[in-house]
């Protein structure tokens, strides 16, 4: 009777835990994690600096390799 009542007591004091955890320690890590997140967002975007001029830069090059093409034509014709 005594290890029933030790097992029981433990598994109340168990989920007590959790409930405490989840309802008072989770909220607050969720909210110290918020920085770190905007913080590793940044990051992430100034690691890839010319993802905005890829397209730009793919059109130029383009563009001068049709203009010599068409001027050696011209010229060799």
């Amino acid at each position: 009777m005594a290890r029933l009542s030790m097992e029981a007591q433990a598994r109340a004091m168990e989920d007590t835990a959790r409930t405490l955890f989840r309802s008072e320690l989770g909220p607050a890590i969720q909210q110290a994690a918020i920085p770190w997140q905007r913080l590793t967002e940044l990051a992430q975007d100034s690691l890839r600096p010319w993802n905005r001029w890829l397209t730009h830069l793919a059109t130029a090059v383009l563009a001068s390799a049709l203009s010599w093409a068409l001027a050696a034509w011209l010229w060799l014709r």
